[in-house]
């Protein structure tokens, strides 16, 4: 850029020289003090357009740094919710497990009910057997109370254990749940980052334009005690453009 605007101001240079030929041959050469006064309304112009350019680039710099701050910040909060969901993830799996292993159970302890009350209400013969077995009536009645006493523990581990069972399921359902928002939290934040990236190649492009434009005003700046004062106008209106 600063190649070309040096090509530029160079045509124009040789340009304002040819003008002043001709004008050398036409009329009076310009006032001198007129043309002093021009240089120093350009260079302070120029010199107002640096201040501005340096102070848009101060924000800048600042609203790049707040970027990559706020990046970090979400960067953490999405580690975060990574952990908790492989937690998450990792709890739901085990009561999965252990639902299989209390269904196992339930349904053991189902096939031993079922099988105790076919013995006791269903086969005659087991309860002709119990009788012919029992040497006393009070053997008897303890055979048939430590019959009921055994289907009454049997029912009551089944009860017990389809309780666990529920509260399990339920357990789970409230972990997936939670995952579930874990995952909506991750995802809002992957896309509030990746917006924060776009932003931050805009700034980064905006913040390189400005270090040119400045680079380009000082050097402006530092030629205009070697133009003409129509030079200088010529190239200041470019670099405003």
């Amino acid at each position: 850029m600063r190649k070309a605007l040096v090509a530029v101001a160079t045509v124009l240079l040789l340009v304002s020289a040819d003008n002043a030929a001709v004008s050398a041959d036409s009329g009076p050469p310009p006032d001198p003090q007129q043309e002093l006064a021009l240089i120093n309304q350009i260079r302070a112009q120029l010199g107002s357009n640096l201040a501005d350019a340096l102070a848009a680039q101060v924000q800048l710099r600042q609203s790049l740094q707040d970027n990559a701050i706020q990046q970090q910040a979400v960067q953490s909060d999405i580690s975060d919710a990574n952990t908790k969901i492989a937690d998450l993830e990792d709890q739901i799996a085990q009561a999965q497990r252990l639902e299989v292993v209390l269904s196992t159970r339930i349904q053991t302890e189902r096939d031993q009910l079922r099988q105790l009350a076919r013995a006791v209400y269903e086969s005659p013969g087991s309860t002709l057997l119990m009788l012919a077995e029992a040497k006393s009536l009070s053997d008897l009645f303890t055979r048939v109370v430590d019959l009921n006493v055994a289907g009454s523990r049997a029912a009551t581990l089944k009860s017990s254990l389809d309780s666990d069972l529920a509260d399990l399921q339920a357990q789970r359902e409230r972990e997936q749940t939670a995952r579930d928002e874990e995952v909506t939290t991750r995802d809002r934040l992957t896309a509030e980052l990746a917006q924060l990236r776009a932003l931050q190649a805009q700034q980064a492009k905006a913040m390189a334009d400005l270090e040119t434009k400045i680079a380009e005003t000082r050097w402006e700046i530092s030629r205009l005690n070697h133009q003409s004062a129509q030079l200088a106008q010529q190239v200041t209106d470019m670099l405003q453009q």
